[in-house]
């Protein structure tokens, strides 16, 4: 009989779509192979959706926290969807990412815990921080560097506690083992992306020259990614060229003249077919970036600061530029 678990995700999981959500599924059909799964999903980012049903059927049970009810004062009520979880005990604990380590705290008394850090958050918060600040918006800065303090906390708690934490490259294996009380308390558990359909990819025109920016665009690094390529990177290109955003949440800023905003698709592959180039011009974050194993499931080149190369096995001029 599979020991009982209970995963704690800030995400619903799902099979497409953002990175921390193809995430969150992956790790869960990981898990559900070897435990009987009991599904906590406390959405703190989106997409607040339903789970998947081939993900759903992975589990023992499931629970999505209606938007509101995860707030810490309301938690507990009987009214709430995830009451009906604390009477529950497991053998493990598996929680994803340090924002969501507090809503994990009432099961972790006689169970063993495991932290996937798919994200260092304090220094991601520090990251977009330093962002802020040198694009001009020092509040916003502020913000960050007190949520990076506020994350460095739950770090030196979870590090006492959990049995097991798991990061996405032995780049940040090295920067949290340094912090870490055990030399093997840190493991590497690296992003994946499934095998993307062996279609032919369409021939690529020479002019314009098609470019393409995968992301949520409502996430701050996207957005400034974004308006970085069209402030600073496409002036310099001297080729012509169409630059297409494909992702949800693009801010009325990010509406430029050499800015094609797709939106929300419900399939990434025919826009993969049609690139000629990947850009992820990223100057802040942390992990490591789906949408550059994405981009090469699909046999896309890729151009990208060495930033958003961080933690991926690859070297400049052979895997990507």
């Amino acid at each position: 009989m599979k020991p009982s678990l209970l995963y704690v995700t800030p995400v619903v999981p799902q099979l497409t779509g953002n990175g921390l959500a193809m995430r969150a599924g992956m790790v869960l059909e990981a898990l559900a192979a070897h435990y009987k799964v009991s599904l906590l999903a406390i959405p703190l980012y989106p997409p607040i959706a339903p789970v998947p049903q081939a993900l759903a059927q992975l589990c023992y049970r499931t629970c999505v926290a209606p938007p509101g009810e995860w707030a810490r004062e309301r938690w507990w009520k009987p009214w709430t969807a995830a009451a009906r979880y604390r009477r529950l005990r497991f053998d493990v604990v598996h929680v994803f990412r340090l924002a969501t380590f507090p809503w994990a705290r009432p099961w972790l008394d006689g169970a063993l815990c495991h932290l996937d850090m798919d994200d260092l958050e304090p220094e991601t918060h520090r990251r977009l921080a330093a962002l802020y600040g040198a694009n001009g918006d020092p509040a916003r800065a502020a913000m960050e560097e007190a949520e990076a303090r506020h994350a460095e906390a739950i770090e030196r708690e979870a590090l006492r506690v959990c049995r097991r934490v798991y990061v996405c490259s032995g780049v940040d294996r090295a920067r949290l083992g340094a912090r870490a009380p055990a030399a093997d308390l840190v493991q590497v558990l690296p992003n994946a992306v499934r095998e993307a359909p062996q279609a032919a990819r369409a021939g690529c025109p020479a002019d314009p020259f098609p470019l393409l920016f995968v992301g949520t665009l409502s996430y701050y690094p996207n957005e400034d990614a974004v308006l970085h390529f069209s402030r600073d990177i496409a002036p310099s290109i001297r080729a012509r060229f169409v630059f297409q955003a494909v992702g949800p949440g693009a801010a009325p800023r990010l509406n430029r003249n050499n800015v094609h905003l797709a939106g929300a698709v419900p399939d990434v592959a025919p826009w993969y077919a049609q690139a000629g180039a990947v850009v992820a011009p990223i100057r802040a974050g942390g992990g490591t970036r789906i949408k550059i194993l994405e981009a090469f499931a699909h046999g896309c080149p890729v151009v990208s600061t060495s930033l958003a190369a961080e933690g991926l096995d690859v070297r400049d001029g052979e895997h990507l530029l």
